[in-house]
C-alpha cells in the first residue's frame, strides 16, 4: 500500500557537458555521504515503515530492455542501515550509465559516489565496470569493485553477511525493470521486512576484502532505487511552499506524450497528455496515483492525479526557437477522492519537449474518393501506401495534415 506524505521539490538542476554529450545535474550538488566511518544499526521501529517498494517480481511476458534501454542518467535513492543517521535513511546522488567495450559491458559513472563538481566539467568520481543480463534482466557489480576515492577515503563495495559480518564473493545484483526504467537492489529479509535483514552492501575502505570479517564502513545499504529521467521540469508545491525543479522522464507520440514523476511524485504512474498544436493546448484525464493510499493514521483513500478540482489537467504548448514545445502547466493536484479535495496542490510547471511531426493533429474527417492524391502516415509517423478501409490513419494533402478514418 502507498503511503501519501510531504516532501520537499528536488534541489535546483542545471546542465553541464560532459564526453561532448549534455547532461543535466544539480546545480551546487553535494552527495549525502557521510565520510565518518560507522557501523551497522537497525532502524527505529517507527523508521523502518518507510515505504520502499517491494522487490521486483518480472512476469513471463514482462518486456525485456536491452542493453542501449539501460543506458542515460538516473536518479539514484538509497536507503541505508547507519548510525550517523540515526537508523534508516536515505542519501542520493545522480549516475549516468553508460555502454562499455564488450556487449553486455556497462560502465556505471557516479554510481554511490557522484561526481567532483568542484572542476568543471564535473567527473564521475566512480566508474564501476558491470555485466548486464538480457535474460535475468540484471546488472552484476563484481564483489570489492571500487567505488573511486571519496575524499580521502579509497571506497570499496560488497555485500556482507549481517549475521557473520563476512565479506561476501557474490557480486552485487542490480534488477531491471524494462516497463518503469528502473534499476533496484533489495537486501534478503528474513520476514520480508527491514528489521530482519540477512545481507546489505558495505561500503569500506578495505580492498580484496572477500572472507574477510569487517564490521565498519562509510555506508550499509538496504535498499536502491534508480529511476531514469531525461529531462526536469520547474514546479511549485503550494501545499508546503516549496519551488524548485525535478526529473522527468517523458516519452512523445504522434497526438501527444506521457510524462512520469510529475512533481516529482513517482515514476510508477505515468500522465498521458494529448496535444492540439493549433489551439496550443495540452490535455491530460483524470489518472489514477494510487488506491487505497494511506493519506493520514488509519484512513486511506484512492488518489489521482487531477485538476485541482478534480477535473482533467489542461495546460499549454508553444513551439520554440530550438523546435522543441514548451509545456506549462498552471495547476494540478494529486487528488483525495475520500476527502472531495485535492491533497497536494502543484503549480507552475514547466518543461520542454520534442514533439513528432504529426503531433496535435485533432478532428477526424471520413476519407472518400476526393482523398485518393493525399499521402497517409499511421499514428507513429510511419508512410502506408495502402490504408485497410476501418483504418485510422494522418493524411497530409496540399501541406495541410488531418486524421482520417478510410472508409
Amino acid at each position: 500500500m502507498k503511503t501519501l506524505t510531504l516532501c520537499a521539490v528536488l534541489v535546483l538542476f542545471a546542465p553541464f557537458v560532459s564526453d561532448a554529450a549534455e547532461r543535466i545535474l544539480p546545480a551546487g550538488f553535494t552527495p549525502r555521504h557521510s565520510e565518518a566511518v560507522v557501523s551497522k544499526t537497525l532502524p527505529a521501529a517507527a523508521q523502518s515503515q518507510r515505504p520502499v517498494h517491494a522487490a521486483p517480481a518480472a512476469a513471463a511476458d514482462a518486456p525485456k530492455a536491452t542493453r542501449d534501454d539501460i543506458l542515460g542518467d538516473y536518479i539514484y535513492d538509497e536507503f541505508r542501515y547507519t548510525a550517523s543517521f540515526q537508523g534508516w535513511d536515505y542519501m542520493y546522488c545522480i549516475p549516468q550509465i553508460v555502454a562499455g567495450d564488450a556487449s553486455d559491458e556497462v560502465i556505471l559513472l557516479g554510481f554511490w559516489a557522484d561526481y567532483d563538481t568542484s572542476v568543471y566539467p564535473p567527473v564521475p568520481i566512480s566508474q564501476v565496470k558491470a555485466t548486464f543480463d538480457y535474460e535475468s534482466q540484471t546488472i552484476s557489480i563484481p564483489a570489492g569493485a571500487s567505488l573511486g576515492k571519496y575524499g580521502d577515503y579509497p571506497a570499496y563495495i560488497y555485500v556482507s553477511d549481517w549475521a557473520t559480518d563476512i565479506m561476501q564473493p557474490d557480486p552485487i545484483v542490480l534488477h531491471v525493470d524494462a516497463a518503469t526504467r528502473a534499476i533496484t537492489y533489495y537486501c534478503d529479509r528474513t520476514d520480508g521486512t527491514w528489521m530482519t535483514p540477512e545481507n546489505c552492501l558495505i561500503v569500506t575502505s578495505e580492498a580484496d576484502a572477500v572472507g574477510q570479517h569487517i564490521t565498519k564502513g562509510v555506508d550499509f545499504i538496504g535498499a536502491i532505487i534508480m529511476n531514469k529521467y531525461n529531462t526536469v521540469m520547474s514546479v511549485t508545491n503550494r501545499t508546503t511552499g516549496d519551488s524548485g525543479y525535478n526529473p522527468i522522464y517523458t516519452e512523445s507520440r504522434s497526438d501527444g506524450f506521457t510524462v512520469y514523476n510529475l512533481g516529482g511524485y513517482g515514476y510508477e504512474t505515468g500522465l498521458t497528455f494529448s496535444v492540439d498544436t493549433e489551439a496550443g493546448t495540452c490535455t491530460a484525464p483524470v489518472t489514477l496515483w494510487g488506491k487505497d493510499v494511506a493519506v493520514s493514521e488509519g484512513v486511506t483513500s484512492d488518489i489521482y492525479f487531477a485538476s485541482v478540482s478534480g477535473g482533467d489537467i489542461s495546460g499549454t504548448v508553444t513551439k520554440t526557437d530550438s523546435g522543441a514545445w514548451a509545456v506549462k502547466l498552471p495547476s494540478w493536484s494529486l487528488y483525495d477522492t475520500a476527502a472531495g479535495k485535492a491533497y497536494i496542490e502543484f503549480a507552475d510547471g514547466a518543461f520542454d519537449i520534442e514533439l513528432p511531426d504529426p503531433a496535435g493533429i485533432t478532428g477526424i474527417t471520413a476519407a472518400g474518393d476526393g482523398a485518393s492524391a493525399a499521402v497517409y502516415y499511421d499514428l507513429t509517423g510511419r508512410r502506408v501506401d495502402a490504408p485497410a478501409a476501418g483504418s485510422l490513419v494522418i493524411a497530409v494533402e496540399g501541406g495541410k495534415a488531418s486524421k482520417v478514418l478510410i472508409k
